[in-house]
């Protein structure tokens, strides 16, 4: 390549680095009311990192909150309860209260009912623990399947359950009350939930909600519009059609209810005659999926009998790493560059500027990802995920590097050492994107909580990464070369010495 168009090509891989560095970093205001957050400020929204930007605000951590199930309280709830009685002087309310929970199923901090967890009033039943167990199980399954990174849950004791979700999650409010709700899924029309007429499951011998509904998901429109999407089965899509026949001429209204609880409502005004129904009514992206999850949970395994939950108040905490986590990765960051750039600046000399042109752009590319796809963020998760397809990435530029060099050494031309060198290797480096790439996305699709972020982010920056090491790097190791007469010298190839025998 000649050096005119080198020249213009290293330019305006320049300036396009200097951009992504500026929307990367550098955050302000679009108008009086909207504002532009770079990549970097998205660390506000992660529930392991954390800083005090002054003494009276905190970016980062989350909010947590303890489920109840049914026959369960907390022992401030009691205590208030009973304090409450005392001091109204009711004896007999406060007799009949340490009756309703007994000392002797006090358990962690927790009071049980009688009725409710016991057959004696002195022992918890077996029953009573089964369906804790499935109520726990059920409810680790719900937020599992909300897909959100930074997610904690954790038993609180043997007869409760705490989640946490990131600062990220502004729906939480409605998250934590949606998932509390128990028991089975009915749709019902009418003129309010407690008088509506169940149309489904109908009123027939072994029918069930499954006959009538295949599941639900959501979907987001171009203009950001958050929709949940309601699949029908045929016999579902005939009964519904039937019931909404008049609609036209006297609007009603649908409640789709899990338990006593009305998640969804909506007017009818026309009949229903699809296999597929989109409902909008002011969801985000948020409680449109956590709706989807609650429906699809209480249509696989909603039963009457299931324990109702209740939930504490929710607290604010602070990040789970410490206060100074966001510092930590930051420099962590900062160590690598700095290992990186030595390595390549001694090993292979001015050679080492061709790679750091590659990392930049591979980096901003990165990070740029992380600021366009919704459910990605800098937190602890991503970092691992950008640190550790960095060094998959500069060991694949490495060992082009060396390929190279011993092609050089062995007496080829520049040109035709490092087409040999990135022919040789162009398998290897395919063949290992492949199969780390695989395995992320395996991971991110089975969604383990607190590593789908750093598994999608991971199997991203593997595709970059052999983008990155097999053609752009290349490219620019090309440009910048065609500016040096001494090519062996900009790189520190050098050429065998062979001693001739007397």
């Amino acid at each position: 390549m000649g050096k005119v168009k080198s020249a213009i090509c290293l330019t305006l891989m320049s300036l396009l680095i200097a951009v992504m560095c500026f929307f990367c970093t550098v955050s302000f205001p679009l108008n009086a009311i909207e504002s532009f957050h770079s990549t970097v400020k998205l660390t506000e929204k992660d529930i392991t990192l954390g800083s005090w930007l002054n003494e009276d605000t905190y970016i980062g951590g989350g909010y947590s909150a303890v489920y109840y199930p049914e026959g369960v309280i907390s022992a401030k709830e009691y205590e208030d309860n009973l304090s409450a009685y005392e001091a109204a002087g009711d004896t007999e309310k406060v007799e009949e209260y340490r009756e309703k929970y007994p000392e002797a199923l006090k358990t962690e901090g927790l009071y049980l009912e009688s009725e409710v967890a016991s057959e004696d009033g002195t022992t918890v039943s077996q029953s009573f623990k089964n369906k804790i167990d499935k109520t726990i199980r059920m409810m680790r399954e719900r937020f599992e399947a909300l897909h959100v990174d930074g997610m904690k849950m954790e038993v609180a004791s043997s007869y409760s359950l705490r989640v946490t979700l990131p600062q990220m999650y502004t729906s939480r409010n409605y998250v934590f009350q949606c998932m509390s709700y128990t028991g089975e899924l009915t749709v019902a029309m009418g003129a309010d939930a407690a008088s509506a007429d169940t149309i489904f499951p109908e009123n027939k011998r072994n029918a069930v909600i499954g006959d009538y509904l295949t599941g639900f998901s959501t979907r987001t429109a171009a203009d950001g519009t958050a929709y949940l999407n309601i699949h029908f089965t045929p016999a579902g899509r005939e009964v519904m059609k039937n019931a909404t026949a008049n609609a036209a001429s006297s609007s009603t209204t649908m409640f789709f209810k899990v338990g006593n609880a009305t998640p969804v409502q909506l007017t009818v005004s026309s009949q229903i005659d699809q296999s597929s129904m989109y409902i909008s009514g002011g969801f985000t992206n948020e409680s449109a999926a956590a709706t989807s999850v609650l429906l699809n949970s209480a249509l696989g395994d909603g039963l009457e009998e299931d324990l109702s939950l209740s939930y504490g108040d929710m607290v604010r905490l602070n990040a789970t790493y410490g206060d100074n986590a966001l510092l930590f990765v930051y420099i962590a960051f900062a160590v690598l560059f700095v290992a990186m750039a030595v390595f390549f600046f001694v090993r292979y000399g001015l050679l080492g500027f061709a790679h750091l042109f590659t990392y930049l752009m591979f980096l901003f590319a990165m990070l740029l990802c992380v600021w366009a796809i919704p459910f990605l963020y800098v937190g602890v998760g991503t970092a691992l995920a950008l640190l550790f397809a960095s060094v998959v990435f500069s060991v694949c530029e490495a060992l082009a590097y060396e390929y190279a060099r011993k092609e050089f050494a062995q007496g080829r031309t520049m040109t035709s050492s490092v087409k040999s060198a990135y022919k040789k290797t162009f398998w290897h480096v395919l063949d290992l994107h492949i199969v780390l790439a695989a395995i992320a996305f395996i991971v991110y699709g089975i969604s383990l909580t607190g590593l789908s972020s750093f598994a999608f982010l991971f199997g991203l920056g593997i595709g970059f990464s052999a983008l990155c090491s097999l053609f752009v790097g290349r490219f620019v190791w090309a440009c910048m070369m065609s500016f040096t007469p001494k090519k062996g010298n900009f790189c520190r190839f050098k050429r065998e010495e062979v001693e001739d025998d007397d």
